[in-house]
């Protein structure tokens, strides 16, 4: 019987060991009912109750918003710079690149301009670049441009200029037609010479003697273009020429060698004859000169400018020979001197030769043709 009880332990672990009831009931013993409590289990845990918090009414106080000062915003033109450039000639600013474009205007040598677009077309053999110079915008060859700042001065050979040929298109040459000519005939007596690299200087070639300067006080104060658009040939402004000098140089003053080398050019100078040379368009501030005062060789004679009727500094020579010694009459205009005495030209003759009187082409005198 110990056997069974061990097996009952065994198969049933959650019940206390209890005597051996059922084997005795077997065994015709007195029946009995077991008794079992249940276990009570405990009730769920109640829900936890939260209570409900109301938010907190913010207490702000109200700021009126002020308006802060308008600002003026304007417009500004911007143009940009790639690099500064300097012109090495005389050169002319164009509308757009091709050398039959309009003209803007003339830079003389030493104009520092700026370039302000990386475009660079061919055209006419040269290649263009934008440009800004003086407030204009415009095209130019760019052969005629060097990179950087224009020095201070850097003189070139010392010579007279560079005659402008009629190939540049950059002025009226010899027997050409007057720019802004306002009554006929309109041929061009002289020529225009434009100044050399960097180099606006003027510079007696020989020894000589100035009998005549006139710095035009009538033409329009300040630099460039001096004259009335309304009447640009008006007496006061030197009927055009702005500020006007004459040089003479004479055959007695004049070397044997130098008077070979005028002859080879054209000029042949007899005794007692002077070559007389009439410089137009000077810079009437820079220039100083005086009635009767004589230049060594390679002193500087005048500085070229705009005064006048001009368009772009440059200077307008004109060559005469005639006898020597000739001085103007009191009270005799520099241009009425050069016309009447100098030249003895007729302006109202039909006859070309009457028209041209002592004057010769002056070409040959300069460099650059």
């Amino acid at each position: 019987m110990r056997g069974i009880g061990r097996i009952l332990k065994s198969s049933w672990p959650r019940l206390a060991w209890l005597p051996s009831a059922a084997f005795l009931a077997a065994c015709s013993m007195p029946s009995f009912t077991p008794h079992i409590t249940p276990i009570v289990w405990p009730s769920p845990y109640s829900q936890p109750q939260f209570s409900t918090l109301a938010a907190p009414t913010p207490n702000w106080t109200s700021v009126a918003a002020t308006a802060g000062p308008t600002l003026a915003i304007g417009t500004v033109e911007f143009t940009p710079s790639l690099s500064l450039l300097c012109t090495t000639d005389a050169l002319k600013l164009r509308t757009a690149p091709g050398t039959g474009s309009g003209e803007i205007m003339i830079m003389t040598a030493g104009t520092e301009v700026e370039r302000i677009s990386y475009e660079a077309p061919a055209a006419d053999g040269y290649t263009w670049y934008q440009l800004q110079a003086s407030g204009r915008i415009g095209w130019a060859a760019s052969e005629w441009l060097a990179e950087g700042e224009c020095p201070e001065f850097v003189p070139t050979t010392g010579g007279f200029g560079i005659v402008v040929s009629p190939n540049t298109g950059l002025g009226t040459p010899w027997m050409g037609q007057i720019m802004n000519c306002q009554r006929e005939p309109c041929t061009h007596y002289g020529v225009d010479v434009i100044s050399g690299v960097y180099d606006s200087n003027l510079y007696s070639p020989w020894a000589g003697r100035v009998v005549q300067y006139n710095r035009c006080d009538g033409c329009p104060e300040g630099d460039g273009n001096t004259f009335s658009a309304a009447s640009p040939m008006a007496e006061q402004y030197n009927f055009g020429y702005g500020a006007t000098m004459i040089v003479e140089y004479a055959h007695a003053d004049l070397s044997a060698q130098e008077l070979a080398n005028l002859a080879s050019l054209g000029v042949a100078l007899q005794s007692g004859q002077s070559l007389y040379l009439m410089y137009t368009h000077l810079d009437r501030d820079l220039t100083d000169a005086e009635n009767g005062e004589f230049l060594d060789q390679g002193d500087v004679a005048a500085v070229m400018d705009n005064s006048g009727n001009s368009e772009a500094t440059h200077v307008h020579v004109e060559a005469a020979i005639n006898e020597s010694g000739l001085a103007p009459r009191a009270g005799q205009s520099v241009i009425g001197f050069w016309g009447r005495t100098v030249a003895e030209r007729d302006l109202t003759s039909p006859d070309d030769a009457l028209r041209r009187g002592n004057r010769i082409d002056p070409t040959p005198l300069f460099g650059g043709n």
